[in-house]
């Protein structure tokens, strides 16, 4: 199961208490950090002062009371947005759907 936040020191405790992996990225807001501590005490590394300095797509494991630091590689798919024109043109050119 994977459970995904932008606000982990929101989940529930007994969620908390169970969840034995940690991804953690970019955290700037000092209450949050402050939320995720009792999540990550088991850490034998403490990395809540580096989380406001991490760059996009960095981030800590934490597993077991071990800490890594990973990168993850860019996408090599484009996420972007399509104007509504160009949506409704592709539409119409594309004919109908039977």
């Amino acid at each position: 199961m994977l459970l995904a936040s932008q606000s982990p020191g929101d989940f529930d405790y007994k969620c908390r208490d169970n969840i034995r992996h940690w991804l953690v990225g970019k955290v700037q807001q000092n209450t949050a950090i402050t939320k995720m501590r009792p999540m990550l005490h088991e850490a034998k590394t403490d990395i809540a002062a580096k989380l406001p300095g991490l760059g996009a797509g960095q981030f800590y494991l934490v597993r077991d009371g071990q800490v890594e630091s990973l990168q993850a590689r860019r996408s090599l798919i484009t996420a972007e947005q399509i104007p509504d024109d160009l949506i409704l043109g592709l539409a119409e050119a594309g004919g109908s759907f039977s």
